[in-house]
């Protein structure tokens, strides 16, 4: 079976999700041939596969999100402008992809979540199946007209099937929080790396690839030098200090740092949020307003304690004392969920399945 695997360009959140499930298709059927259709994370694809049997096609596909850098929140104007881009390329784009789909008999379309695919699939009577905590024409909602969305919403009404993920913000079925695998030697060969004592609090610090730190907490933070606190970064935040280390640029497998440390300060992604909640790290999110996606999955954190919510503004004053770390402990619960990837892989099994 031939399938083209459609990742959201937008941040590394979609490509690591799908990377995950991937994996798993890989595992569990011996002749399945994938060809991933992305350009953001193009490095972290490539490196992510050793098997023949996945090739990479590089190719724009959403934009997602454009941010205001020193709020996080939206840039409404040049969204708005985004979209019209969109719509204006649409039709070639959706000729472009039949062309692609043809000429290289794809069997079956999934993506996370390329609305575009999902048409060009249609037309050929190809099965679509979208995997996804939210549709961009959903999250685009507080922006765009609604009568120029209609055109979106069409779109994502042709897939075949939608595997919607916990935290939705729409859904009446969902599929639990996952990650890639965490492999517990490697947790424990960078804590011995890192020379963590067993006095020492560790925080990862991530709000995200598409987001410059600078304009948050900066050099000079006085953050950094909280006793007995040692931070994780991502390894394109340019922070000197000898309290942070940064990911080897090189390194793929981030989920490992995650579950080394105590406490994951992020944005609501919901594939850093899975990484947490599998790695037991304990929550905390910058909240925007903005974001409905990143609402959707504060609620469902909220409810049952998995997370404290900060403004950006908190966030700049944060002071992590030893009793802040205390009453961080009692508030946010730990969520003992394992990596619950089978349960969705189980349905989306049985319908490629169908396709053959």
């Amino acid at each position: 079976m031939k399938i083209a695997y459609y990742i959201s360009d937008y941040g590394y959140g979609h490509a690591t999700r799908s990377i995950a499930i991937i994996r798993e298709l890989l595992k569990r059927n011996s002749e399945i041939m994938i060809t991933i259709c992305h350009s953001f994370a193009t490095e972290l694809l490539i490196n992510s596969f050793d098997d023949n049997r996945v090739t990479l096609r590089v190719i724009p596909t959403d934009v997602g999100y454009i941010l205001n850098l020193d709020t996080l929140e939206l840039d409404s104007e040049k969204m708005k402008k985004m979209y019209e881009e969109y719509l204006y390329f649409r039709p070639q784009k959706i000729k472009k992809e039949i062309n692609f789909l043809k000429h290289n008999q794809i069997s079956c379309v999934i993506t996370d979540i390329y609305s575009i695919a999902i048409e060009a699939a249609n037309e050929l009577n190809i099965v679509s199946i979208g995997i996804s905590n939210f549709l961009w024409s959903e999250v685009y909602g507080n922006i765009i007209e609604e009568s120029k969305l209609e055109v979106m919403k069409d779109a994502y009404k042709k897939m075949t099937y939608y595997f919607q993920l916990e935290g939705s913000v729409n859904a009446s079925k969902t599929y639990n929080f996952f990650s890639r695998k965490i492999n517990v030697r490697e947790v424990e060969r960078i804590r011995a790396d890192l020379n963590i004592s067993s006095k020492d609090t560790v925080i990862f610090y991530g709000l995200g690839m598409r987001v410059d730190h600078s304009h948050q907490l900066s050099n000079k933070s006085p953050l950094w030098s909280t006793e007995n606190c040692k931070f994780i970064v991502s390894s394109h935040v340019d922070i000197s200090h000898p309290n942070v280390h940064k990911i080897p640029k090189d390194y793929i497998e981030t989920q490992n740092y995650v579950a080394v440390s105590d406490f994951t300060i992020t944005k609501p992604g919901w594939s850093t949020v899975g990484e947490a909640l599998c790695g037991e790290s304990r929550i905390i999110l910058v909240n925007r307003a903005s974001f409905n996606e990143d609402q959707a999955t504060i609620n469902k954190l909220k409810k049952s304690n998995h997370c404290k919510v900060l403004t950006i503004n908190e966030l700049l004053l944060l002071n992590i004392s030893k009793e802040t770390i205390n009453q961080l402990n009692e508030l946010i619960q730990l969520r003992s969920i394992g990596n619950e990837i089978d349960s969705l892989m189980n349905d989306l099994q049985k319908k490629l399945d169908e396709v053959k």
